[in-house]
């Protein structure tokens, strides 16, 4: 679902992909096999900046692995998916190179919201 009309920004092509990507993709590893799985894609403006958010209503992020789940090889729910624990730190750093700042909401059980944002040209 998308939340809000998105933009047309100044952005390198490939890392913005690159972000959404990733994002999306865990989003629907990390399903709730309890529920259907609904993925919502978010935008607002703030002064001088552009500010994306990808939701989930996955398994959520446990507290313990808020700080570590940007790190490369950190995966924090190993037995539910295969991967390799490299795709939130590739976000985190196609992020920083455009500029901006990558960050997150999560409940154990209720889901996700990965935030972005991107300066404003």
């Amino acid at each position: 679902m998308i939340e809000s009309p998105l933009p047309q920004i100044k952005a390198d092509r490939v890392r913005l992909m690159q972000v959404f990507s990733n994002l999306i993709t865990n989003a629907i590893k990390y399903a709730n096999p309890a529920r259907d799985l609904v993925i919502s894609i978010g935008y607002r403006r703030e002064p001088n900046t552009h500010v994306f958010s990808v939701k989930d209503n996955g398994l959520g992020i446990p507290r313990e692995y808020a700080e570590n789940i940007f790190d490369i090889f950190f995966r924090g729910h190993e037995s539910h998916a295969e991967g390799t624990g490299i795709g939130l730190s590739i976000v985190k750093k196609a992020v920083n190179i455009m500029g901006g700042e990558v960050w997150l909401s999560s409940e154990k059980d209720q889901g996700t919201v990965f935030y972005f944002s991107i300066p404003a040209a």
